[in-house]
């Protein structure tokens, strides 16, 4: 086995994934609009989605099948997820302490998920192919539930961007995958399965809790329209809360957590936001300036009755929950913030592109879609190459080729 490779520029990682990328989108474009995500059973036959099951047996597959070493290679923390499963019944070898000691802030229900699973098999790939398989999922069925026929699909095409992310931050995407599930709910007015999911996500990871204010936000939001003047005394809201939620975890709360808590509550004193964290945040911005810009067109249609308009409306209630949380993730320093609810402001967009087509001739359309396939192509290329070093994700490797 090659444990001694490490991470390092690789073209064709770029372009696998790119396809992937596509692959995704495809599907999403491809697919009738139905209920159910991959399979359903009529009578005695059971039917497939097959575009959305390629797509999840695409990216499924390469996630749970790369190779990963210490050196970081298959992402930077994938090893120690890796080993850490095969150590959490008691077992052990050679790197056992280093691992215990890196996962002594893994959160309470992702270690009980890591128990659960480890008497049946230590390879590792079984958990990364059921956590894994769940987040794909996740992401098919969120679609599922705010597509629209003939959706513009280019967006999705940088979705693989944040699936990536999860190479290197598994418990991030697993527990932003509960969140997801917990706005599912509360599109549907469940609040009780809303809570219930909230706080698996906070089990999974601890920085899951600032997502699952959403739950007060929506039944706020129910009690009046959220216009631009309430979103600007949010953000001011948000900044001091961040403020406070920094004084207490840079205090005695934050050494109770951990001192990683404790670290990064401290990390962003006495710099400003527009030093780095703006880049970070970049998506959240953009998606804010889109809606601010199209508001009128947007509350327009979200004032006609049908489905669409109700999906509109929640979606934006969303992404504008997203941009009032920057002010707090910058101050806390939650630098991976933007992963939680990047399916939605890709939703957004999608949403955009169809209210600004309507009523548009065809060439312009097929113009406008080319240039979001475009655009959005680039943004998953830029993203992965100024993110692949401290990630780990390239080059890639199958574990079979080990």
């Amino acid at each position: 086995m090659q444990t001694n490779l490490s991470p390092s520029w690789d073209l064709l990682s770029v372009m696998l994934y790119v396809f992937l990328g596509y692959v995704g989108a495809c599907a999403i474009k491809k697919s009738k609009r139905k209920s159910y995500v991959l399979f359903r059973r009529r009578g005695n036959r059971i039917y497939a989605d097959l575009p959305y099951l390629l797509w999840w047996c695409s990216w499924t597959f390469v996630a749970a099948f790369r190779f990963v070493n210490k050196n970081g290679l298959g992402g930077t923390d994938a090893y120690t997820y890796a080993s850490y499963f095969k150590i959490c019944d008691g077992s052990a070898f050679e790197d056992s302490a280093f691992v215990l000691q890196y996962a002594e802030h893994y959160e309470i229900l992702y270690k009980l998920l890591n128990k659960a699973i480890r008497p049946f098999t230590d390879n590792h790939q079984v958990l990364f192919l059921l956590v894994y398989g769940f987040i794909v999922w996740t992401y098919q069925k969120v679609i599922r539930c705010f597509s629209y026929e003939n959706i513009y699909a280019a967006p999705f095409i940088a979705l693989f961007f944040v699936y990536l992310r999860s190479f290197n931050t598994l418990r991030t995407e697993l527990s932003a995958a509960f969140i997801l599930l917990m706005v599912l709910s509360l599109y549907k007015d469940k609040y009780g399965s809303a809570m219930i999911l909230g706080i698996m996500a906070i089990g999974m990871q601890i920085t899951s809790a600032l997502y699952c204010l959403l739950i007060p936000f929506h039944y706020w939001c129910r009690k009046g329209k959220l216009n631009t003047y309430k979103v600007i005394i949010m953000v001011a809201l948000s900044s001091l809360t961040g403020k406070a939620a920094q004084i207490l975890m840079t205090g005695s709360i934050g050494r109770a957590l951990g001192h990683q808590y404790f670290s990064y509550a401290g990390h962003n004193i006495g710099h400003s936001f527009f030093e780095n964290f703006w880049k970070i945040a970049f998506g959240q911005l953009l998606i804010g300036l889109l809606i601010l810009a199209f508001d009128r067109k947007l509350k327009r249609k979200m004032s006609e009755n049908g489905e669409f308009a109700a999906s509109l409306q929640f979606v934006r209630e969303v992404c504008l929950f997203d941009v009032i949380t920057i002010p707090i993730t910058f101050i806390l320093d939650i630098w991976r913030g933007y992963e939680y609810l990047y399916i939605m402001r890709l939703l957004m967009w999608s949403y955009v592109t169809c209210v600004f087509l309507k009523g548009k001739k065809s060439d312009v359309r097929h113009v406008v879609c080319a240039v979001e396939v475009v655009m959005f192509t680039a943004w998953l290329v830029f993203r992965i190459v100024k993110t692949w070093e401290q990630s780990g994700y390239m080059p890639y490797m199958l574990s079979v080729f080990q």
